[in-house]
């Protein structure tokens, strides 16, 4: 009987969310188009506790230097299951977003550990080599000068803090190499292309209220948990564990080319069918047309990504 009950709400939801067509409508998408990565909830790794750079984040907002940070991404460069903290400047010119300061875990307190930075004036320089195994590379110097005061560290992989391996005074020039002065043979570079930027912007910060999708990404669905009622009085219920009422539960979680974070759930015991949940944080909108709320968090349900009419749109009961 549940099961029944479960594939009947399944089907309303899918039919609800593909009717109310209107003039304004575009062409609707496959909610998988273009995805750019996925999470199995079933092989999830334990999340990152990204909360301990918030005080750094705040601080980024509030910088007035004359090249603040525009930009943040976590990332767990070392692979030891906790992210590191990475901001970035977006340069009109080019642009791009550079790599700007690197923050780590230091026993559960946000932690600085290098930087890029060139000085308005007077000279002083900065700069870092970044490695995939948790080596890092910082380099001081004076554009006038003849030689950079460069230190190896080694993020540990407990995130108790970092080890000085090597201090070392490296000539500036183009044939330096700077594995004539640290061990670096095998070492790979770090591709900060693949950071997933997210702008600073200032005065805000992450509610508890709103939507994490960094952290569902993760399978962490605590954000999400609760009741979701929309515009025609359909509800879901979704646990911190997941679980959508007794019967469903989300089984991965995937970001597409838009950027759009969604879900995929469907019954516990395998049954055909299933829904797709996208996930809208405060301020974002739905690419392809929004009549929704954008101030508040919302989730819509359905097999298509369209431009949802208002009443699909779900809220926190």
């Amino acid at each position: 009987m549940k099961k029944r009950i479960l594939l009947i709400i399944l089907a309303l939801l899918v039919l609800s969310a593909c009717s109310h067509k209107n003039k304004n409508q575009k062409v609707p998408g496959n909610w998988y188009t273009g995805s750019s990565s996925s999470t199995s909830a079933s092989d999830k790794k334990e999340t990152s506790d990204n909360s301990i750079y918030d005080v750094v984040l705040e601080k980024l907002r509030t910088d007035t230097s004359d090249t603040p940070a525009t930009h943040y991404a976590y990332y767990d460069i070392d692979g030891n299951g906790q992210d590191e903290l990475f901001s970035g400047r977006y340069w009109e010119s080019t642009g791009t977003i550079e790599f700007a300061a690197l923050y780590y875990d230091n026993n559960g307190v946000a932690d600085y550990l290098a930087q890029s930075y060139v000085a308005s004036s007077g000279g002083y320089r900065e700069a870092a080599n970044i490695y995939t195994d948790g080596t890092v590379i910082t380099a001081k110097w004076m554009s006038t000068g003849t030689q950079m005061e460069d230190t190896q560290y080694q993020l540990r992989a407990d995130n108790s803090g970092v080890d000085v391996i090597k201090n070392a005074n490296v000539p500036i020039g183009r044939d330096v190499e700077l594995s004539d002065y640290f061990d670096i043979k095998g070492k790979k570079e770090f591709d900060f292309s693949i950071l997933d930027w997210q702008e600073l912007s200032p005065n805000k910060t992450q509610s508890s209220y709103d939507i994490n999708t960094e952290q569902i990404l993760y399978g962490n669905y605590e954000s999400i948990a609760g009741t979701w009622v929309n515009g025609r009085g359909q509800i879901l219920n979704i646990s911190s564990d997941g679980m959508l009422g007794d019967d469903a539960k989300i089984f991965s979680v995937s970001r597409n080319n838009q950027g759009l974070v969604f879900l995929a759930a469907g019954s516990i015991d395998g049954t055909p069918g299933g829904i797709a949940i996208g996930l809208f944080p405060i301020g974002v909108e739905n690419p392809l047309g929004d009549y929704s709320d954008i101030s508040k968090p919302r989730l819509v349900a359905g097999q298509q990504f369209v431009d949802f009419p208002a009443e699909a749109y779900y809220y926190r009961k």
